[in-house]
């Protein structure tokens, strides 16, 4: 808790990673998260480091369902399509990217927009051009989120480099 609350006392907020520490902190010091939040955290960071059987093995038994805000059941798909991403598994990894960019179809988190752009990775990776467009552009078309530079400039310069 303290350094969740030195967040907002220390450093910057230039970088779209900052910005989104401080949102978080701020959203965590407010609301008080309950334990699938706290999964949730764990399972990113886990997988940020490169730990992909324990960041699965914290989500793998936990369903949408159990999770309370839209936010979370957002988050879910996200991050465990990344973890099966990043596994190689993208049979797997695609339909829960796919759940996180419906919902969070017109809310202001990245969940969506970042696994439009992954989804659309997967597909340029696979030489399916067309599906990857779709969903490089889709990436594109979610609004006001804290990451929307740079999926923007990812997902223009994937276009650029299929010829779009």
């Amino acid at each position: 808790m303290p350094y969740l609350q030195k967040v907002e006392e220390v450093g910057e907020t230039i970088v779209e990673s900052d910005k989104s520490a401080l949102k978080y902190s701020k959203n965590y010091l407010a609301k008080k998260p309950g334990p699938q939040s706290k999964i949730l955290m764990k399972a990113r960071l886990a997988c940020d480091g490169g730990y992909y059987d324990q960041a699965l093995s914290f989500l793998g038994n936990l369903t949408e369902a159990q999770f309370e805000s839209l936010s979370d059941k957002a988050e879910f798909n996200y991050r465990k399509g990344r973890i099966y991403q990043r596994m190689d598994d993208s049979l797997k990894a695609v339909p829960l990217f796919e759940r996180a960019i419906n919902l969070s179809s017109g809310q202001n988190w990245s969940f969506g927009a970042n696994a439009a752009l992954q989804t659309g990775y997967i597909f340029q990776q696979k030489g399916d051009r067309m599906k990857a467009k779709y969903f490089f552009e889709k990436a594109i078309s979610f609004k006001k989120h804290e990451y929307k530079n740079s999926v923007d400039n990812k997902a223009k310069a994937a276009l650029n480099e299929m010829g779009f």
